[in-house]
């Protein structure tokens, strides 16, 4: 079993699709909804170059970007 539940296979899938969206087109509405509750969250950590979510260990730029993935939290 992999981070959040998920299988391995699914979630490697998951943070490629998300690194990807990342470098290559530019976020979508949804993904900003995601990404300005995940700031708002005592859960992240952020700093300069530091984006992780402490409860799933993702890494909140990316997994925000993948519409079939969930806040470990439920926020979104």
């Amino acid at each position: 079993m992999g981070c959040c539940g998920k299988k391995l296979a699914t979630k490697v899938n998951h943070i490629v699709t998300g690194w990807t969206s990342l470098a290559t087109t530019q976020p979508t509405s949804e993904a900003k909804r995601r990404l300005t509750i995940c700031r708002n969250c005592s859960s992240n950590r952020w700093g300069k170059l530091r984006m992780w979510c402490k409860e799933c260990k993702c890494f909140i730029p990316a997994k925000v970007r993948v519409l079939t993935e969930e806040c470990k939290l439920g926020n979104w």
